[in-house]
């Protein structure tokens, strides 16, 4: 199985996001501080490329450090994640801020269901670790034959 790429880090002077595909169809982001929306742009487009590799996503969000947001970077993630709604099977949300709970919360109404909202580490971790050893082992198939 090929390695799996490296998580890439961007930092601005607001904001810390980490974007990785830890196993395939499997988006994983860790955003800290302020997001604006020139990040989640970075996001939108390391997750189209998670979908153009797997033809699905399933997303893990650990946002538990972001204390914030510009409403256009909020409009944008809900536009993508409307978007490609055919193609996500999940997106699991780890937060703290009460302002970027209710922004998950406003979003999840235009999402109908795609978002699976955790306060809580462990059972975000669970999760996460959970999906990345079932796509993992689901998208290793030996092949047969000389």
């Amino acid at each position: 199985m090929p390695a799996r790429p490296e998580p890439t880090t961007l930092r601005t002077e607001r904001c810390t996001v980490t974007l990785h595909s830890p196993a395939p169809g499997v988006f994983h982001t860790v955003i800290a501080g302020y997001i604006e929306p020139a990040e989640a742009r970075r996001v939108v487009a390391a997750g189209d490329l998670v979908i153009a590799e797997a033809g699905m996503l399933v997303g893990f969000h650990d946002w538990e450090a972001m204390t914030g947001y510009q409403s256009e970077s909020r409009a944008l993630l809900t536009d993508w994640g409307v978007r490609i709604r055919p193609q996500v099977e999940k997106v699991h949300i780890l937060v703290r801020s009460r302002i970027v709970a209710m922004g998950v919360s406003v979003a999840s109404l235009a999402l109908r269901g795609m978002l699976v909202s955790y306060t809580q580490r462990a059972a975000f971790e669970a999760a996460f670790a959970a999906r990345v050893e079932q796509a993992t082992r689901t998208s290793f198939r030996p092949r047969s034959g000389p």
